[in-house]
């Protein structure tokens, strides 16, 4: 039989349900504490990059620089054999990751096997804090990309960072790609729409009471003058759709891609004294043009049909977005060479 805590759980989100909204919700303590730290953008770790090899095993494909695993010695390519003498032989990269992840200046003892010395070793290594990474960028020839994964309370700094970084190098014009990002914070979505807008409305917050509250932005932001394409697909959401929206209304941005999640409803979160959040939707936002996105989501300027990968792993979606910047906005051939 449940135990009481459970019984009064199941009851309280029972009563939700019948709400028939499914962005209200109430939160244990448990999966609340794993929101918060993801929307904090920091957490205690060692500062690597992990992925799974061909034979299941993890592996360290980065190294943060200055962080407590570059310290300790680690090299990208390490094994991971265990973690605190606990193989991790047949664990999933969640739950690898899991494990080495713990409390700021705690120690984790990693079990690395090191492929180049063909040797085996354990390296304890303390816990520090840890920025997650949700922006990165490169080059693709002179065209700079910009990818963001969530909006957490870091989101705005690094993108900013990776902005001027591609600034920096000139490019004709920027792909940002929002495709997979399920949103997050409001008040990052606004600051990183305000890097590529000059003066004006962002989204406008119209709660069920008929009250409005407008986000905006000014000028003289280090992105109002570079081209940008956007691409967007079905797990494009919520914070996603109001930087997309916004660039798309404002004339920024061509987005490219598959039409988004449509999520444009916002919750106010309340912590609760035993750990629980009950997140509860207060109203919907809308786009610059008054478009309500909520349920209908963004419709990309230009549709790519199909998987984003065709069979060979090219990217589709990418493809479309560099092909249209080289008929828009071509190279100058006194530069290239053309």
């Amino acid at each position: 039989m449940p135990n009481r805590q459970d019984r009064v759980y199941g009851a309280i989100q029972g009563f939700i349900t019948t709400l028939n909204d499914p962005f209200t919700a109430f939160v244990v303590p448990e999966q609340a504490d794993i929101h918060r730290q993801f929307m904090s953008g920091k957490f205690g770790g060692i500062g690597a990059s992990v992925s799974i090899d061909a034979n299941g095993e993890p592996y360290i494909t980065r190294l943060l620089r200055g962080n407590p695993a570059e310290k300790a010695g680690l090299e990208p390519l390490d094994v991971i054999r265990g973690v605190d003498g606990q193989s991790v032989q047949g664990l999933t990269l969640d739950e690898v990751v899991d494990l080495i992840k713990g409390d700021v200046g705690t120690e984790v003892v990693l079990t690395i096997y090191r492929p180049s010395q063909d040797t085996t070793f354990d390296q304890p290594i303390m816990r520090a804090v840890i920025e997650e990474l949700t922006a990165y960028s490169g080059m693709i020839g002179d065209i700079g990309y910009l990818r963001l994964s969530s909006f957490n309370a870091v989101s705005a700094s690094q993108t900013e960072r990776e902005l001027q970084t591609l600034l920096d190098q000139d490019p004709r014009a920027i792909v940002f790609d929002l495709r997979g990002n399920g949103g997050g914070l409001l008040d990052e979505a606004v600051k990183i729409a305000d890097m590529f807008l000059d003066e004006g409305l962002v989204l406008t917050e119209r709660s069920r009471s008929g009250d409005e509250e407008r986000y905006v932005s000014d000028s003289g932001d280090l992105g109002e003058r570079v081209p940008v394409v956007i691409l967007i697909d079905g797990n494009s959401a919520s914070a996603s759709e109001v930087v997309a929206g916004a660039l798309q209304d404002r004339d920024r941005a061509v987005l490219i891609g598959q039409k988004s999640y449509g999520k444009g409803s916002v919750q106010l979160v309340h912590d609760l004294p035993g750990g629980e959040q009950l997140r509860v939707t207060i109203a919907a936002w809308y786009t610059p043009d008054d478009r309500r996105i909520h349920g209908t989501g963004l419709e990309p300027d230009m549709v790519v049909e199909g998987d984003q990968f065709d069979a060979q792993g090219n990217d589709l979606y990418l493809n479309a977005a560099i092909d249209y910047i080289n008929a828009t906005y071509p190279r100058d051939p006194h530069i290239f060479g053309g």
